[in-house]
């Protein structure tokens, strides 16, 4: 498996979503993201998400957003495409990365973008 030392260029990345099944309907409604080159900070990229599926209480409990949180803020629209200019060629490090890289797989894919990059787990 490709390695974290063989980039110079990482992304570190964490969503939040309203469930865990993306083939239910569930989305990603908050997205963190850092960049590193050579070991050092880069660029930052934060934002909730306004999706019009409802964040469950017991969901919200745990990620403490909340459905009134969501109001006004950017659409999938507005924030994927951004995303992937600021992720560009970058290797994904997540914590449970599958679980991130399905969830943003699954968003590109309803804006017909392909998300390519290589990804790296934390958990495992």
């Amino acid at each position: 498996m490709d390695g974290i030392a063989n980039h110079n260029k990482l992304v570190f990345v964490d969503v939040e979503t309203t469930g865990l099944d993306h083939n239910k309907g569930h989305r990603i409604i908050e997205i963190g993201a850092i960049a590193m080159e050579d070991g050092k900070i880069v660029s930052e990229f934060q934002s909730l998400i306004f999706v019009k599926h409802l964040i469950p209480r017991h969901v919200s409990q745990i990620h403490r957003i909340t459905n009134g949180m969501l109001v006004d803020q950017p659409t999938p629209e507005q924030i994927y495409p951004k995303f992937k200019e600021f992720i560009s060629d970058s290797l994904l490090v997540a914590h449970n990365a599958d679980f991130d890289m399905r969830f943003l797989r699954a968003e590109f894919g309803r804006l017909n973008l392909l998300l390519q990059n290589k990804s790296i787990c934390t958990l495992r």
